[in-house]
């Protein structure tokens, strides 16, 4: 067994690795589309309460994808990673899309920031790769305003994890295999890493029992259909040879 250090240590290095970053980035251009676009701001809206601009902070914000989304829809956001190299990314699409957007280095387990500092705490595909994950929310509760809420984003567990965007090759077109070659695998220490994460596989329904724990209220799934069916025909997915987009969740709680 690793400790914590050396597990945060394994994944910091894992998420620096620049075939990983251009892997990973590579679906930025999806959030880019109209129909994709409307669709995951039309979701992240119907979880926030009306006509307010809120202070937002995206964890484990990675190429920026939630931060630019939360900043399209009016809000004030910071974005937190702690891959130097992702955090380039992150600012350097809101950047081209001439958002202001906050990106802040930091530990997802150890925020650098003050309780009660925000409207809203979101994550998406972080919690399986920490190897503290109840600590992490424990901490992001602290950072809610009474009344905040917190949105968690994942993947049914039934589905393959989010570090592998693109399908196995032998189950891609020819033409999309030079892709495939270039993915970033994982090496046995890295997967001897993940498989200590205590949410390396996890429903909404782990979540909402974390959430509940947490002290959360009124903590309900928001729709994702229209997601769905916008990436579906997603015209950056179909290029990347990608199959059927997996089911997902998106939960919201909110802070008494």
């Amino acid at each position: 067994m690793n400790t914590v250090a050396e597990l945060k240590h394994i994944f910091q290095e894992g998420w620096n690795i620049p075939v990983r970053i251009e892997n990973y980035v590579r679906g930025v251009a999806e959030f880019t589309e109209p129909a994709c676009n409307q669709a995951w701001r039309a979701a992240l809206a119907s979880a926030l309460p009306p006509d307010q601009r809120l202070r937002v902070v995206d964890m484990g914000t990675g190429p920026g994808n939630f931060a630019c989304l939360y900043a399209q829809l009016g809000h004030e956001c910071t974005g937190l990673d702690f891959s130097q190299s992702m955090l380039a990314n992150a600012a350097r699409r809101a950047a081209e899309l001439r958002l202001e957007c906050q990106f802040i280095f930091g530990d997802a387990e150890e925020p650098p920031f003050a309780p009660g500092s925000f409207d809203v705490v979101s994550s998406r595909h972080l919690l399986f790769n920490l190897p503290r994950p109840g600590v992490a929310l424990r901490e992001w509760a602290k950072l809610l305003k009474p009344g905040g809420r917190m949105i968690l984003i994942g993947n049914d567990p039934k589905e393959d994890l989010p570090s592998s965007p693109v399908p196995r090759e032998a189950e891609q077109p020819a033409e999309n295999q030079t892709l495939e070659r270039k993915r970033w695998r994982a090496t046995p220490e890295y997967r001897k890493a993940t498989a200590q994460c205590p949410l390396f596989r996890h429903g909404a329904g782990v979540l909402t029992a974390l959430m509940q724990a947490l002290g959360l209220a009124n903590i309900r799934q928001v729709s994702t259909d229209g997601i769905q069916e916008a990436r579906r025909t997603s015209p950056s997915r179909i290029e990347r040879g990608e199959r059927e987009p997996h089911d997902f969740f998106i939960l919201v709680g909110e802070k008494p």
